[in-house]
């Protein structure tokens, strides 16, 4: 994630976005706007990272918590519901409240307006480590040799998958 210039991360956690079919990955709320990372998997090279909400805070009028109707002991996670110009984004997150808390502060700030020119700058965002992965086989569609994925060919007859 890119920050701008006076910009600062106010929060950040692990997030599934309920608009965006159940895809999970990092959710930022800075005191300019509200951003939501994915990293998809790849099946030959690691996965990449895509920003699938990047919307500044002008544009978000209001968050509030919605609990589930089955409680389960110890267990804080509920939806975080985000009201913008184009309707309702959900998420599920852990401690909403804090994440809502943390909105009402940045609401509170003055934030620069959308048409405000801004210089980006590079910052270093812990991302938690990938689960790791078991090896995956194909099969040649030519000779049906089974082969690992990481070898980008296959090693009985060269073709590629």
């Amino acid at each position: 994630m890119i920050l701008h210039k006076g910009e600062k991360i106010l929060t950040q956690g692990a997030a599934t976005s309920l608009t965006h079919d159940k895809v999970s990955g990092l959710l930022f709320l800075t005191n300019y706007r509200l951003v939501f990372e994915a990293t998809r998997p790849g099946l030959l090279r690691p996965g990449s990272t895509s920003t699938l909400l990047d919307l500044p805070l002008d544009q978000v009028s209001d968050a509030h918590v919605n609990r589930p109707r089955l409680r389960i002991r110890f267990l804080d996670s509920s939806r975080l519901r985000f009201q913008t110009h184009r309707g309702e984004i959900d998420f599920v997150v852990d401690h909403p409240e804090v994440w809502r808390q943390y909105f009402a502060e940045a609401k509170r700030e003055t934030y620069p307006p959308s048409h405000a020119t801004v210089t980006p700058v590079t910052v270093q965002v812990n991302v938690p480590p990938a689960a790791p992965s078991s090896t995956v086989y194909l099969r040649c569609p030519y000779c049906r040799t089974t082969y690992d994925e990481t070898k980008g060919r296959c090693p009985t007859c060269g073709a590629t998958a």
